[in-house]
């Protein structure tokens, strides 16, 4: 899985939860993303810059393969090109398990760097 995969997986994940937790919930448990809340919640969440519009399209329709979400066009009257459907699915893919194993991987990323730190400052000296 790619990064910009991974980070919009996870903040569809948190959205999805917030909109759970405060009731927003649409037919068969899905929740909608309107595009000013992914504009606002990525940089948020990622610290990184929102993706562009055609990125975020091609990233939705990975997501919609692994059946978590669907781009739904949006009116030619309105002033956002589209919004995300996110599935109920998103809790399985992005459970508990799979976010401990991220979590595990960003570790063992952190501990590979302090040792090059370590060996950088000896090969320095």
């Amino acid at each position: 899985m790619r990064l910009d995969e991974t980070l919009l997986l996870l903040v569809l994940r948190q959205r999805y939860d917030e909109a759970m937790r405060q009731g927003r919930i649409e037919e068969h448990g899905e929740v909608v993303v309107e595009l000013p809340d992914l504009q606002e919640a990525y940089p948020a969440l990622t610290d990184r810059p929102m993706p562009e519009i055609g990125t975020l399209r091609a990233l939705a329709a990975t997501l919609k393969r692994w059946g978590v979400c669907r781009l739904v066009e949006g009116e030619p009257d309105e002033l956002q090109p589209f919004h995300l459907l996110v599935r109920p699915a998103i809790v399985d893919i992005v459970g508990e398990q799979w976010l401990q194993r991220l979590d595990q991987h960003t570790l063992d990323d952190d501990h590979d760097d302090a040792g090059l730190a370590t060996e950088d400052d000896d090969a320095a000296a």
